[in-house]
């Protein structure tokens, strides 16, 4: 009652914060026994979870709604505001479920709610990717009397972008003229991104050519969004295009944009952009990140330029942007395709020092290096370690290839046989390869057994390997 009331108000120095916030969750969870920790002890909310139930929400609004419909309630104007600063509340601890749950407790409970209530909640949603929360949302405004906003359409189309929903999100964002209602930067930057997802290139330019029409500058986002899409498509000079543009636009690039048109350097294959991009950000007071660094090397690895790629990975660490798994293995992979298989070897076995843990594309990467150098015994050494790691296709691929070269057929046959069991189906490429190393050690029996069961697998010899 009161008195508790006056009390904790007098002295909350003395209360710790465990038992306040057990004083403040909802009884349920207070009987249960539970005493929230760490960064959740100070609030009832974190400890409903993500799926709560409607009393427990309800038990928690209680003494704000009593207030809001007592005769000494503040004005109206207050009442909406105070409501829509607890939604938001809600949205930036990203519990989008309980904040739709309380905007519908609201209503129900004769709360007034408006646009910013909704636009609120929606905005929870789109921090976590819940685009069917968000649509629904969105779709029942017009129900509640409630016409939606640029905010509540904004955040609605990027929930949809986020969740991969590219058509929803560009949709939406048609919409927003036929529901008067004049979408702004924010409005186009998500959508522009969505068509990345889509593969939607043109779209993402269109839209982008679109903006100044309606008086609308591009924002970095959206110019970000569009290199990106462009990248992704394999528009990589397009992408180039865009950027040397930003000038004009009076748009200054940041990290993200510097990743987007690093990523067409990489398709490009073109290694002397991307040393020049990455040399640009450091001009500009923009550290290379590990992303940018990574594709950078992986530039190198397409244009077979190792030893560049080897001195990225000590910049790197000097740089205090330590190289991870995917630096070392687009290193091994550069290594590989220019036939330094030693060099290879050498990042591959540096990798624990770097406090890095090799994956399957390490060892991919490394299996290639050393199957096209017919390093048939570092072939084997990585074989035995296969079991231990999640090894694809283009893994055993290789592995047969080199063990091919190498004469060793009942490796090879025996490899060969493993890889259904294994989930992995051989095709053309693997068959050919066991039957050529049979072929060599003279072995027609088995070649012969091999070639029958290839039809039976829709598999056509391509010629022995």
């Amino acid at each position: 009652g009161s008195s508790s009331s006056s009390w904790r108000a007098s002295a909350p120095h003395r209360v710790p914060a465990e038992t306040t916030a057990l004083w403040a969750a909802p009884r349920s969870l207070r009987d249960s026994g539970h005493l929230p920790r760490g960064r959740d002890a100070q609030d009832p909310w974190q400890l409903l979870g993500q799926s709560p139930r409607e009393e427990d929400v309800f038990e928690l609004l209680r003494a704000d709604f009593d207030r809001w419909k007592s005769p000494q309630a503040p004005n109206k104007g207050s009442i909406y505001r105070e409501g829509a600063a607890l939604l938001g509340d809600l949205a930036k601890k990203r519990l989008p479920f309980i904040a739709s749950m309380a905007l519908g407790l609201m209503n129900k409970s004769g709360i007034p709610i408006d646009v910013f209530h909704f636009s609120a909640v929606i905005g929870a949603c789109e921090k976590t990717g819940e685009w069917q929360m968000a649509l629904g949302l969105l779709q029942s405004m017009p129900s509640m009397r409630v016409a939606p906003n640029v905010v509540s359409f904004s955040s609605c189309i990027s929930a949809c972008q986020k969740g991969g929903q590219w058509q929803l999100a560009l949709g939406l964002l048609a919409l927003m003229p036929e529901m008067k209602v004049t979408p702004n930067e924010y409005s186009y930057a998500p959508a522009i991104s969505a068509c990345d997802k889509g593969g939607q290139w043109q779209l993402a330019l269109s839209l982008l050519s679109d903006m100044p029409a309606l008086r609308l500058s591009p924002n970095v986002i959206s110019c970000n969004s569009a290199i990106l899409c462009c990248s992704n498509a394999g528009e990589s000079l397009l992408a180039l295009d865009l950027f040397r543009s930003m000038p004009q636009r009076s748009l200054v690039p940041i990290v993200n944009t510097y990743g987007a048109v690093m990523t067409a350097c990489r398709n490009l294959g073109d290694w002397e952009l991307a040393l020049s991009i990455l040399s640009m950000m450091s001009a500009a007071s923009v550290p290379p990140n590990e992303p940018a660094y990574n594709l950078a090397i992986s530039s190198c690895e397409e244009a077979g330029q190792w030893q560049v790629a080897l001195r990225l990975l000590g910049i790197m660490s000097l740089a205090k942007c330590p190289p991870d798994v995917f630096s070392c293995s687009a290193a091994i992979s550069a290594c590989g395709h220019a036939g330094e298989w030693q060099q290879a070897l050498s990042v591959l076995q540096g990798m624990p020092g770097r406090s890095v843990t090799p994956n399957e594309v390490s060892y991919s990467a490394a299996m290639m290096a050393f199957s096209a150098a017919g390093q048939s015994e570092l072939v084997l050494s990585l074989l035995r370690r296969a079991p231990q790691m999640k090894a694809d296709a283009i893994f055993y691929k290789s592995a047969l290839q080199a063990l091919s070269a190498g004469g060793q057929f009942q490796e090879a046959v025996d490899l060969l046989r493993r890889m259904p069991g294994l989930g992995l189906k051989p095709d053309e490429v693997s068959y050919d390869a066991a039957i050529g190393a049979c072929q060599r050690a003279k072995q027609w029996q088995l070649a012969v057994s091999l070639l029958g069961d290839m039809p039976q697998l829709k598999l056509s010899s391509l010629g022995f390997a």
